[in-house]
């Protein structure tokens, strides 16, 4: 799995604007029968998209409509409306924290923004109190929340069901935001995910990039811990040599398990799942 940076450059697509499925760039976004009309680079498919970075791309996209609701326009522009989108973004940080205890769109020093999946994924499990505090439509969120828990799932979905309410989706964004573009990231999902999500063998969810991500702590421990800092190419080479001895399978089995608990699926998620009955 890769993320949207990544997939821009192995599909030569300049613009990180566009999509890079077929093409489509900001004013044409909101505009859904002229993109099912476009011509599909299918042999981009096999790139996906990244699972875990979709959830925040999916939050950030509901608060970005938010704080422009004063003025409904896809930018802030000029001095009154900057003005309102600051004080309406400040109100909403401000009782996000208090109401439901999550920080959203602050920059960390070194680190990005405190916007991580774990934030996202609280965001839209808690859509009802969401939806009162930003002020965003209560079904836009839960309809995304949905699309959200089944691609992360890893459990076989039934793709012409969940295609049609992608697309169902997608049309409805545009109906209650027609002023706010949608984002390519969120498009490449409601438009193009059911037909990438055929390509792979397995559910969509195995391919997750949740494990890359968290090599990252791993990798800033054996750059400053157990690398020499006397040349690039010789730290590069021990941080290498450190990530091969950590993946060995021998010492990996010694390692403790940590236990995971399987996030469960709303019900209106569980009717796109496909039962062991049901296949039978």
């Amino acid at each position: 799995m890769i993320d949207g940076k990544a997939g821009n450059v192995l599909t030569n697509q300049k613009a990180s604007s566009r999509c890079n499925i077929c093409g489509v760039g900001p004013k044409k976004m909101n505009d859904i029968d002229h993109v099912l009309g476009l011509h599909c680079h299918t042999e981009f498919y096999k790139f996906s998209f990244p699972i875990l970075h979709s959830w925040i791309r999916f939050m950030e996209y509901a608060l970005h409509i938010s704080y422009n609701l004063d003025f409904q326009k896809g930018e802030a522009r000029g001095s009154v409306n900057k003005e309102l989108k600051k004080v309406r973004k400040s109100e909403i940080q401000k009782s996000l924290r208090s109401r439901l205890r999550i920080t959203v769109d602050v920059v960390k020093q070194g680190a990005g923004t405190t916007n991580t999946g774990n934030v996202a994924r609280t965001f839209f499990a808690q859509s009802k109190e969401v939806s009162k505090i930003i002020g965003v439509n209560e079904e836009f969120l839960s309809r995304l929340y949905v699309i959200l828990q089944i691609i992360s799932c890893k459990k076989i979905v039934n793709l012409v069901l969940f295609k049609d309410y992608c697309l169902e989706t997608a049309k409805r964004c545009v109906e209650m935001y027609p002023w706010y573009k949608m984002p390519p990231s969120v498009h490449k999902i409601l438009i193009h995910g059911c037909d990438i999500m055929i390509e792979f063998p397995k559910p969509i969810g195995y391919y997750s990039e949740e494990a890359q991500e968290a090599s990252n702590k791993i990798f800033r421990k054996a750059r400053a811990e157990h690398s020499r800092m006397f040349q690039r190419s010789q730290t590069n080479e021990d941080i290498i040599h450190y990530f091969m001895v950590s993946s060995d399978p021998v010492i990996s089995s010694c390692r403790k398990r940590s236990k995971k608990t399987e996030q469960q699926l709303t019900s209106e998620a569980t009717k796109f799942i496909i039962t062991s009955e049901e296949m039978e």
